[in-house]
């Protein structure tokens, strides 16, 4: 291998590992806002359970006004 296959290589990987690196960013953030969602989801089913009325099962699959 020459010097200019060499670094043409070394760009490549260079490349690919910035890609891998935004690959990465993206997942995390997708993941942070699931979990975002999820919490958010946790949050209400927790206060519609401590409401003395009705159940917040029945709040949910119950008659729709």
């Amino acid at each position: 291998m020459n010097e200019a296959e060499i670094l043409k290589m070394i760009h490549v990987l260079s490349e690919t590992t910035s890609t891998l690196a935004e690959g990465i960013k993206v997942i995390s953030v997708a993941m942070n806002t699931y979990n975002v969602g999820l919490k958010g989801l946790h949050d209400r089913l927790v206060i519609l359970e401590q409401r003395p009325s009705r159940s917040w099962i029945s709040r949910i699959f119950g008659r729709q006004r």
